[in-house]
C-alpha cells in the first residue's frame, strides 16, 4: 500500500444504525478515510477522491466534485464537503443514509496547493456586517470550491460556513451570500464600461470606478420606484404553447405516526398527446414524477405553460424537489404562495438551453375543477372519484364501488348515478 499507486479502488463507511447525513457524520467518516488509506501513503503522492452517500435501496448521491488532495489537507477536504452540502437541497438531508463511500485513486507527485488567491488590491464594501469584495471576478472572493462550467456559476468559500453563490456572465454577477443552508443577503453586480460598475443591493445603488487597478466608491444612490398607470395592449395572438398536468395522492402514515402523501398517479396532455403514469410501473413515487419530467423537459416543449390546478397549496410540493434533478429552477413566490416555477434545461442533441414554466391555474380561475367544467360548458365534465378510498394496498383494486363515505362534495344521487354507470362493479 504504502510504495504502491491504486488506479481506483473504494473505502466504505457503513453507518450501522442509519442516519440524517451531517456535518459530524462526514468528519468522521473523513478521519477514518484518512487514518486508514491517505495516511499510509508516501509523503511525495498525493490522492484523488470523490465523496458519496447511500440510501437505503442502494441509491448513491455524489457530493462535490472529483479532488486532488495531498496527505496534509484533511480539514480542507472536510470544510470542503460540509461546505457543498451546505448548498444542497433538503433531499440529500431528509433520508437516512447506510453507508458512506470515498472512491479514490492515488498517484505520484504532490499535487497544487489551495490557497486563497484575493488580489493585495481589493478593498471592501462595509454592508451591515458584511464585507463584501469590490470585484467582479468571482475567484477574488476567496477559496474556490465548485465550478459549474456549464450554467456558469461558483461556488466560492468566504470565511468557515460562509460561501457566496456567484452566478458569472461578463454583463453582470448575481451574488447570494450563504451562511448555515441560508441566503443571508441577495446582490447583483453590472458592469457599465471596462473600469465601472454598479453594485446593486435591494434600493442601494453603488457605482465603482477602477483607478490604478483598485476600485473606489464614486457614488451611492438610493432609487424608489416610480409607477405610472400605463394602458395595457392586448395581445391577440394566440398562445397555444399550453401543456395540463395533474397528480393525484394517497395518504401513508409513517414510522413516527405522520400521514405523508405519496403519488401515486400523474398525467399530462399537450393539446394532441396525453401521458399517464401510474406507481406500480416504478419502484417508487420519485422515479414516477422523474421519468414524467424527463418527457417533459425537450426542445419542442421549449416556452411552454404547464398549468396545474392548485400547484401553489397541493402539487408543487411534489414537483420543486423531483425539478432540481433535471436544471435550474426559478420561483416566483407571493405572499408566500408559488405563483411561477421556470424549469431551465439543457438538451442532450444540440447542448441548448430551453425553459419551461409551471402555473397554477387556480390563480387565474379561482374556481373549482368541475365548477369550471360546468361555466365554461366543458362536454367532458369532471368525473368521480372515492379519493378517500386509495390506499398503497389497492391502486389496481377491482370490485364493487366503495361506500359513499370514501367520496368527496357529492351527494346522494350523484353517488348513486355513478353506482349505475359501473353496473355496481
Amino acid at each position: 500500500m504504502k510504495n504502491k499507486n491504486i488506479l481506483w479502488g473504494f473505502y466504505t463507511i457503513n453507518i450501522n444504525k442509519p442516519s440524517i447525513i451531517s456535518n459530524s457524520l462526514i468528519k468522521m467518516a473523513i478521519k477514518v478515510f484518512w487514518k486508514n488509506i491517505v495516511q499510509k501513503m508516501n509523503d511525495d503522492k498525493h490522492i484523488i477522491v470523490l465523496f458519496r452517500i447511500v440510501y437505503p435501496n442502494d441509491i448513491y448521491n455524489t457530493l462535490g466534485q472529483l479532488k486532488r488532495l495531498n496527505k496534509n489537507e484533511q480539514n480542507y477536504y472536510i470544510s470542503y464537503i460540509n461546505d457543498i452540502l451546505s448548498i444542497k437541497n433538503n433531499e440529500y438531508k431528509s433520508l437516512p443514509i447506510t453507508k458512506i463511500i470515498i472512491n479514490y485513486g492515488i498517484r505520484d507527485g504532490l499535487t497544487y496547493k489551495k490557497e486563497n488567491i484575493k488580489s493585495k488590491n481589493i478593498i471592501f464594501h462595509r454592508y451591515k456586517n458584511f464585507n463584501l469584495p469590490v470585484t467582479m471576478n468571482p475567484l477574488e472572493y476567496g477559496n474556490l470550491i465548485y465550478y459549474d462550467k456549464f450554467y456558469k456559476f461558483y461556488i466560492i468559500q468566504i470565511r468557515p460556513m460562509i460561501i457566496a453563490k456567484i452566478i458569472y456572465s461578463t454583463k453582470r454577477n448575481k451574488v447570494d451570500i450563504i451562511k448555515s443552508d441560508k441566503v443571508i443577503l441577495t446582490y447583483e453586480d453590472k458592469v457599465i464600461n471596462t473600469n465601472t460598475f454598479e453594485r446593486i443591493i435591494g434600493s442601494n445603488h453603488y457605482i465603482y470606478i477602477n483607478e490604478n487597478g483598485k476600485y473606489k466608491l464614486d457614488l451611492f444612490s438610493v432609487k424608489k420606484p416610480v409607477r405610472f398607470i400605463e394602458s395595457k395592449k392586448l395581445d391577440d395572438k394566440l398562445n397555444d404553447k399550453i401543456i395540463t398536468l395533474d397528480i393525484e395522492t394517497y395518504d401513508k402514515i409513517d414510522e413516527q405516526g405522520i400521514t405523508q402523501k405519496y403519488v401515486y398517479n400523474l398525467s399530462w396532455y399537450d393539446g394532441v398527446k396525453s401521458k399517464s403514469y401510474y406507481i406500480t410501473d416504478f419502484n417508487n413515487h420519485q422515479e414516477l414524477i422523474y421519468k414524467a419530467i424527463s418527457e417533459l423537459t425537450k426542445a419542442k416543449y421549449h416556452s411552454h405553460m404547464i398549468y396545474i390546478h392548485n400547484l401553489a397549496n397541493f402539487d408543487g410540493v411534489f414537483l420543486l424537489k423531483e425539478l432540481t434533478k433535471h436544471g435550474i429552477v426559478d420561483t416566483i413566490i407571493h405572499k408566500g404562495r408559488i405563483v411561477t416555477v421556470s424549469l431551465t434545461y439543457s438538451n442532450k442533441t444540440d447542448s441548448r438551453c430551453y425553459t419551461i414554466h409551471f402555473r397554477d391555474s387556480y390563480q387565474l380561475l379561482m374556481s373549482s375543477l368541475s365548477k369550471l367544467a360546468i361555466n365554461f360548458k366543458v362536454q367532458t365534465l369532471k368525473g368521480i372519484f372515492p379519493h378517500r378510498f386509495v390506499k398503497y394496498s389497492n391502486l389496481n383494486y377491482i370490485g364493487p364501488v366503495p361506500s359513499f363515505e370514501y367520496f368527496d362534495n357529492i351527494s346522494k344521487v350523484e353517488y348513486n348515478n355513478y353506482i349505475n354507470t359501473f353496473n355496481k362493479v
